[in-house]
């Protein structure tokens, strides 16, 4: 199974499948969860898939979601932001999500996302100040933006055209001196 991937555990018989080797396949690979058998799903097995595959976030059993969990599954994907429990959709998590995954701010409530929501994304993400193409619709709109840039300037670069507008431009001319 450690040389072979997760999904390796499939061809075991079940009588022959214990504890450990569940574990060494989710390790390899969380999407490994869909092999193991039901009597080997614990709480342990699903946080070590979604340390490895976050989007098994949207299989774990209620009974085994923790804040804990969110956590691993958003470090291993933003994408899993869309399984998060409510109650646990914290801003911080959210930021984290879209830092690793600028489509996930599709799943981030709408009233996080800010102006001050956004510079910090980018200044935190690989992507950096790409990751306002992935805002929400309602969002993309010269008012929000305005914001944006005055706040960030280096953002101009990243806006479309179709939004931008003189006011914008000029207050990324002010700012960027």
């Amino acid at each position: 199974i450690k040389s072979n991937g997760g999904e390796h555990l499939k061809n075991f018989k079940k009588e022959n499948v214990t504890y450990n080797m569940c574990l060494v396949a989710v390790q390899s690979n969380g999407e490994a969860i869909s092999y193991v058998p039901e009597q080997y799903r614990t709480e342990e097995i699903y946080q070590e898939a979604c340390k490895h595959g976050g989007m098994v976030l949207g299989r774990v059993p209620k009974e085994y979601m923790s804040k804990e969990i969110c956590e691993y599954a958003i470090a291993s994907t933003g994408l899993a932001l869309q399984y998060v429990p409510d109650a646990y959709r914290t801003m911080e998590l959210c930021k984290k999500a879209v830092s690793c995954s600028s489509q996930a701010y599709w799943y981030v409530p709408i009233e996080y996302i800010t102006p001050e929501f956004v510079v910090e994304v980018a200044h935190n993400s690989k992507y950096s100040y790409s990751t306002i193409s992935s805002l929400p619709d309602s969002l993309k709109k010269s008012p929000f933006y305005y914001e944006v840039i005055c706040i960030e300037p280096e953002f101009i670069w990243h806006i479309p055209r179709k939004v931008l507008t003189a006011k914008i431009g000029k207050a990324a001319i002010k700012a960027m001196g």
